[in-house]
Order: C-alpha cells, then structure tokens, then sequence
C-alpha cells in the first residue's frame, strides 16, 4: 500500500481475526484472547484456491478496509523475480488523512484548482507528499519495493 506501519492492523480470514504481536493493544487481555499472530501465518497458508480472500483493516482509528481476493493462480515465470504486482492504478492514499471521508475532502480541496490554499497542502508536505498525484500508480517502483521487502524478510 506505501503506508508506514504507523498503526494497528488486522487480517480477517475465515472469521478469525490475526494480528501484529509488536502493537501495543495485543497486550491488553480483552484482545490477547481474541487476536491470533499474525506472523504465524504465511499467505500461502490463508489463500491458496482461487477466490479465497480475507479483509485486511489499517488503522482501527481511520477503518481503512481492503477485500483481497486471490483470482487466478498463473503458472510460475522462471525469469521473473516474485512477488511481482501485474498491474495497479492510482496512488496510496496518505496515512492519518482522516479514513476515506477524509481523503475524498482532501481530494475535492485539491481538485477545486489552487492546491496552494488547500488546507491539506502544509499537511501533505509535513508527510513527504510533496507532489501527491491521486491517480499516480509506478508498476516498476512496485515491483522494486516489493522485491526489497521480499529480500529484507528472507535474511
């Protein structure tokens, strides 16, 4: 997604809810009981038959909700490095811009043609999104991204 792991998340799968033991509510007892860890599971594990899928949540504060659905599994490509992302479009929307309420208002702000006056703008830029482009998407950049994650978490 481009979001810096600033909050909580949950995966839910098959009405289990799997969680991250580092965050600091997996300690309250009330979620303990209820969260299984999340770094148990591989994704392998969770999907493996076409239309399998789990809701991924970021950010209670905010819900920012995702359905992934596994669609076709395609034959392996020795040449290619994996994960690979096939396609995509548009940009990751900013963390703490308010869940997607605040992000379309962050949008129409920007869109009505002095971005300068946004009230977003000083924020955007305070994050590092000095030239945020809602319908920006990079293939190779995600790709990139995706094969660093890989290698940092293999070693």
């Amino acid at each position: 997604m481009g979001w810096r792991d600033e909050h909580y998340y949950d995966f839910i799968l098959h009405g289990l809810q799997f969680g991250d033991p580092e965050q600091d509510d997996f300690d309250d007892p009330s979620v303990i009981d209820k969260v299984l860890d999340a770094t148990k599971i591989t994704l392998s594990q969770a999907v493996n038959t076409e239309r399998d899928g789990f809701t991924y949540l970021y950010d209670s504060g905010d819900d920012w909700y995702h359905k992934i659905t596994l669609v076709s599994i395609l034959p392996i490509e020795p040449k290619l490095t994996y994960p690979f992302c096939l396609t995509g479009e548009g940009a990751c929307p900013p963390e703490n811009v308010g869940g997607i309420l605040g992000y379309y208002s962050m949008l129409e702000d920007l869109q009505q043609g002095n971005a300068e006056s946004s009230r977003h703008l000083s924020w955007l830029k305070s994050c590092g999104y000095h030239d945020f482009g809602p319908l920006a998407f990079d293939i190779e950049e995600t790709n990139q991204t995706l094969a660093k994650l890989f290698n940092s978490q293999r070693r």
